[in-house]
């Protein structure tokens, strides 16, 4: 049986997958220097036949390795992310994301002439900051003939599917006049006045907008010195929301807080949308099959996925093809990734259990998509109807 085999490959390699991901563990990489994680993921794919391309999309750090079995034949990918987060290393588990994704790619492509299809692995650098770069990998076309998508993520239970919620980022930076703030205030416009207005102006318009909106920000600027009337302040907000739409309505309200925040200060604003991100798609057939699959591995704590959402670039994607994500059991109930404890299992045992599960499943799905046609017309009914829904 297929997923037997499948199981057998990835025992039969994961003490190399274990090495690949402890090495990307102990040597942290933040957005866009992950150099030494892209080469040793690369390395180990070539080392198993893949055909590696390097700094695909523009993006140094990027990458694609193909399994080409057969021309038209549909090809599943497995998504690679190996971005640490500045100063807590890996509290996110992206060593686990990025080696599951080789893992699972290693074990299908073995299988790959057998089941009819072609294998990829793309990997993803810099998920953790904006702009998204999955949102412009495949604008660049790093996606191109993908016909599903699966990716991995370690979580306090296991769960497919879920909520990603689409966001914009915004900076606002207000530029005003210094002055003296004791001796001449009146000759000055403080920008840092502008900011706090606009901020106050954000607070009243959350009772106007959709209640599942999510609104918050930061100062990241808020003047230079306590006696000088601040000429540069600036801020950064998040705007997220459960459709790209929603989102694309309520921005333009929270720019024209900043507008109005600087001309009640005589001040002047610079608006910049640094990344806009997808909310996710879901198919409910793919989601349940690799859920299954998941529990056939042994995947510990199968269960529903939580209520709450945040947002991840991987949404664009699942407009463009099925994707799936599988949440694999890492750490215990309620502690959330970005934390010490979430990066200690990353790098342990409950690490090594939610990649050898993880890289099981998604390959015994990916198996499954390729050789059975009803499934795989099946996933592309469902994403197909999906994105009807979503854009209507």
């Amino acid at each position: 049986m297929s997923r037997e085999r499948v199981y057998a490959i990835v025992d039969g390699v994961f003490t190399e997958l274990w090495t690949v991901a402890d090495f990307i563990w102990h040597h942290p990489e933040i957005a866009h220097t992950e150099h030494q994680s892209m080469r040793v993921l690369a390395e180990t794919l070539e080392r198993h036949g893949f055909v590696v391309q390097r700094g695909v999309a523009g993006f140094p750090t990027a990458f694609r390795a193909d399994i080409h079995v057969k021309e038209g034949a549909p090809t599943v990918a497995f998504l690679a992310e190996y971005d640490a987060l500045p100063e807590i290393g890996h509290a996110c588990g992206h060593n686990l994301i990025g080696t599951a994704a080789v893992g699972a790619g290693v074990a299908l492509a073995r299988l790959a002439k057998e089941a009819g299809g072609n294998v990829c692995v793309i990997g993803c650098p810099a998920e953790e900051v904006p702009p998204p770069v999955k949102v412009a990998m495949h604008e660049r076309g790093a996606f191109s003939g993908v016909d599903l998508a699966m990716y991995l993520h370690g979580s306090d239970r296991t769960t497919a599917g879920g909520r990603s919620l689409a966001l914009d980022t915004l900076d606002m930076r207000f530029r005003g006049k210094a002055s003296h703030a004791a001796a001449g205030p009146e000759r000055g416009r403080s920008a840092l006045d502008a900011a706090v207005l606009c901020m106050h102006a954000i607070e009243l318009l959350r009772e106007h907008v959709p209640s599942d909106m999510r609104i918050h920000g930061i100062i990241t600027n808020g003047g230079q010195a306590p006696n000088v009337v601040p000429e540069f302040a600036a801020l950064r907000y998040l705007v997220r929301g459960p459709t790209r739409a929603v989102v694309d309505a309520v921005v333009p309200r929270v720019i024209r807080c900043a507008q109005a925040a600087a001309l009640a200060t005589d001040t002047e604003v610079e608006i910049e949308n640094v990344g806009k991100y997808w909310d996710k798609l879901n198919v409910p057939a793919l989601n349940a099959a690799l859920l299954e699959e998941a529990a056939a591995a042994g995947a510990l704590d199968v269960r529903e996925p939580p209520e709450g959402a945040a947002s991840n670039d991987v949404g664009a994607v699942t407009y463009a093809v099925p994707t799936a994500t599988l949440n694999v059991k890492l750490v215990p109930d309620g502690v959330s990734a970005h934390s010490v404890e979430f990066r200690d299992a990353a790098g342990g045992e409950p690490g090594q259990k939610a990649l050898r599960f993880g890289a099981k499943a998604m390959a015994a799905t990916g198996w499954r998509f390729l050789a059975d046609e009803a499934f795989r017309e099946r996933v592309r009914g469902e994403h197909r109807a999906a994105v009807a829904r979503a854009r209507s």
